[in-house]
């Protein structure tokens, strides 16, 4: 029998990961919830605070790759016993993407790597540049790096050099979302030149219409325009 509290389940058949006062369901449906709430919903929901909530992620993070260490034949192979020098995250990849993103309103930035097999993230890290992106294929074994074939980045000279460098057989790609992008920003600028060349044509045709016009006045306000033709008058 589950022993409830008012936060999570404190006790019961299966034992909690090391270090956690929850239920490993618990941890699990937390780490859910996570990747698809925003923190205010989620810390409602769960009546926790967000430091239990960055901890119970890490737990079921260190738990998964545990697992898939186990499986993995690069990690049998080499008998890699330590967690920390697993690396079957990294097995069967093929196809990754490279990018930086920022966070803290541009302040910071952050190194990421996906599958692009499945669109999962496998490596991520604090700043961005080729020393950063370094880190990510030192940890790969000879034979992963191999298995590379495709590897997308949005066209920095550094991502380039080091896919070079460490996957000399991979082929490097422009990601679509950059592309996408560098031809809306095209476009856009392309719009913007030809709307100022057509208004600035419209503001050059108005100034002749008002010079050619300016002699001429409004007959009903007793205007003498007997100089000019009857049609002319006519206006």
């Amino acid at each position: 029998m589950h022993q409830f509290t008012a936060v999570g389940i404190v006790s019961g058949d299966t034992p909690p990961r090391p270090g956690s006062r929850f239920t490993r369901a618990f941890d699990e449906q937390t780490t859910w919830l996570a990747m698809h709430m925003n923190r205010t919903a989620l810390l409602d929901f769960t009546r926790i605070n967000r430091r239990t909530v960055g901890c119970i992620i890490a737990r079921v993070q260190g738990d998964l790759e545990r697992k898939r260490c186990s499986h993995s034949p690069s990690v049998a192979k080499a008998n890699m016993g330590a967690a920390s020098r697993c690396r079957g995250i990294f097995d069967g990849l093929t196809k990754i993407g490279i990018d930086e993103t920022s966070y803290k309103r541009g302040y910071k930035y952050m190194s990421v790597v996906v599958n692009h097999e499945d669109g999962n993230l496998v490596w991520a890290r604090d700043k961005h540049g080729k020393d950063v992106l370094r880190e990510f294929f030192e940890l790969l074994t000879p034979e992963q790096r191999s298995q590379i074939q495709f590897v997308t980045g949005d066209g920095a000279s550094w991502i380039k050099e080091c896919v070079e460098e460490y996957c000399p057989s991979a082929k490097f790609c422009l990601d679509p979302f950059h592309v996408v992008q560098w031809a809306t920003e095209a476009l856009d600028s392309l719009r913007r030149e030809k709307w100022h060349g057509a208004k600035r044509e419209l503001d050059r045709v108005k100034k002749g219409l008002s010079c050619r016009m300016s002699g001429y006045e409004n007959p009903r306000r007793g205007s003498k325009l007997g100089h000019l033709s009857p049609l002319a008058r006519s206006y």
